[in-house]
């Protein structure tokens, strides 16, 4: 390949991380990898060799992604989810018993929260009949762990 090729190589590389980058939830993946692409598309134009470029692109691309993971991260831990989205909305509230949880904490039973059927275990482990009234305490996966209302 010539030269000049590898200046449109490195350019449309660029548009590409650019382009996922805006359309990819998540901040900072492949903005690094963008960024990798214009100093090695910035080699190019310099005239320097193929390898040069690549270990450019490499080098460049893993320390910005390293260097953007830890911002990302934090942006991540400020953003205040809403707690009336997804299953953080269902601790605290009331459910009954469908079916009887069992004596271990292995032993799932059937709980309905709200509308919802989940799987339900409680937190002590305890025996639970159909019937119980119960409050979410969390939720674990696909199940809730309750507790008996007093």
């Amino acid at each position: 390949m010539e030269a000049g090729d590898w200046i449109w190589i490195w350019l449309g590389a660029f548009v590409v991380f650019l382009i996922g980058e805006l359309l990819t939830p998540g901040a900072f993946f492949l903005l690094g990898f963008a960024i990798g692409a214009v100093v090695a598309m910035l080699a190019a134009i310099v005239g320097a060799d193929e390898v040069v470029q690549w270990a450019l692109f490499v080098l460049v691309s893993g320390g910005a992604f390293a260097a953007l993971r830890p911002l990302a991260h934090h942006m991540d831990r400020r953003a205040d989810p809403s707690p009336n989205v997804g299953s953080t909305r269902l601790p605290g509230t009331i459910g009954v018993l469908t079916q009887a949880t069992g004596p271990g904490r292995n032993d799932v039973g059937m709980a309905e929260v709200g509308s919802e059927h989940w799987r339900a275990v409680t937190e002590e482990g305890r025996l639970l009949p159909v019937d119980t009234h119960v409050t979410v305490i969390r939720v674990e996966g696909t199940r809730v762990v309750v507790r008996a209302v007093a």
